[in-house]
């Protein structure tokens, strides 16, 4: 699944930005600093991205708009619509940073998650091991016994047997399968990406303090933030930019879109009006995350003892469609 990429890409995003910030202090050019990059890189696909990105810059694209190239398609701090930043090393070491950040965020997510994961994986493979081993054995036995199967099973077995032994159903079963499962495995991917490498309200902050503290303007800094149609944040973000506009209040226009608890909206409220807004941005998405965090654990807490009764009534529901009938037979022979 492109999941996987999109997370291999944005795991060497950090490195790329404090190897870049090094080449431009030293007095690097740009594009000499990509190509080393890329006679470095040891993954294909990333020396693929960086060969892309030197050839943009060589024929007189900015280098915002070619840093989506080496970013996952679903990433929004694209960042095309900036022009420039007046210190593009600083600029490359905090967003450096707050990549490593998100990443350290969804390692540990993944940790957390992995126990509910591992149900999920083992009940699959039970499935897979009552159908493909366990049905023919009891067909079998059913079979000597001259004793009928249980409706559930045989009924199953009939499906196995129209499947495997009907090649126009055979094919039609896998055709209907695949248009069935290609939609949905992009419609898993977008939504991983969307959960295991969120972009919050926090994340929109601290980019934005980012960018206010590295010398770009209000409109620029909200403009960079490109949230894709299918993010669930999408109207929400598009809303804030147009009153933005209207009223020229950020504070305002932020707390009533997104609405802010007591905390942040206060220190959102008097930043705005003390200049120190950039600073004050990253502070309070720090909270937000702290906050973000914790919900996220309260919900993989929930879904631990969900998964364990999934897994129990499948259980319950082999036996009761399967050995409680064996049993019957033998009590009565």
């Amino acid at each position: 699944m492109s999941i996987f990429q999109d997370f291999r890409l944005l795991t060497r995003f950090p490195v790329f930005c404090f190897s870049l910030r090094r080449f431009l202090i030293s007095g690097v050019s740009l594009q000499r600093a990509v190509r080393i990059l890329k006679e470095g890189a040891s993954d294909s696909q990333y020396r693929k991205k960086l060969g892309h990105m030197e050839q943009a810059l060589l024929s007189g694209k900015t280098f915002f708009e070619v840093l989506a190239t080496i970013l996952p398609k679903q990433h929004v701090l694209h960042f095309t619509h900036l022009k420039k930043v007046p210190h593009l090393d600083l600029f490359l070491r905090d967003l450096g940073r707050f990549t490593d950040k998100k990443l350290e965020n969804i390692v540990s997510l993944g940790q957390k998650t992995a126990y509910p994961l591992f149900l999920i994986v083992m009940t699959l493979i039970a499935g897979i091991i009552f159908l493909v081993f366990l049905l023919p054995i009891y067909n079998q036995f059913y079979g000597e016994m001259n004793v009928p199967l249980p409706g559930v099973i045989q009924k199953i077995i009939d499906l196995q047997t129209l499947v495997l032994h009907h090649k126009a159903v055979t094919i039609f079963f896998i055709t209907g399968l695949s248009l069935c499962v290609i939609p949905f495995m992009h419609f898993i991917n977008l939504r991983l990406f969307q959960w295991v490498i969120p972009f919050m309200v926090s994340d929109m902050l601290w980019s934005m303090g980012l960018l206010l503290k590295n010398g770009v303007s209000i409109p620029e800094a909200i403009n960079a933030i490109q949230l894709p149609a299918t993010h669930r944040s999408y109207d929400a973000y598009e809303e804030f930019k147009q009153k933005v506009t209207q009223t020229g209040l950020f504070a305002k226009s932020f707390n009533d879109t997104f609405q802010l608890g007591l905390e942040e909206r206060e220190l959102l409220f008097h930043a705005e009006k003390s200049a120190v807004l950039s600073e004050m941005l990253v502070e309070i998405s720090a909270i937000l995350r702290e906050k973000e965090q914790q919900s996220i654990h309260k919900l993989i807490q929930v879904i631990q003892p969900i998964m364990l009764c999934v897994l129990g009534g499948f259980i319950l529901c082999l036996m009761y469609t399967t050995f409680i009938p064996i049993l019957s037979v033998i009590e009565q022979l």
